[in-house]
């Protein structure tokens, strides 16, 4: 079974996302462009209120 895996981050503006773990890319080029300053938010990354507002059902930590 194929899921599609997430992960939270922050903006500059430290608001909250799920980004698409396969938009980690483009997210982090996200991050450091115009868009990002305009609050231009790519359609795929979901606002969220924080950590504590994310539930998961079967967690992967990655080690880096």
């Amino acid at each position: 079974m194929d899921v599609d895996r997430y992960y939270l981050d922050q903006d500059d503006s430290c608001h909250w996302y799920l980004i698409p773990l396969d938009k980690r890319q483009e997210w982090n080029e996200f991050l450091n462009s115009e868009a990002c300053e305009l609050g231009d938010v790519p359609p795929w990354a979901e606002r969220v209120n924080g950590p504590s507002s994310i539930s998961f059902a079967h967690p992967m930590v990655e080690m880096e």
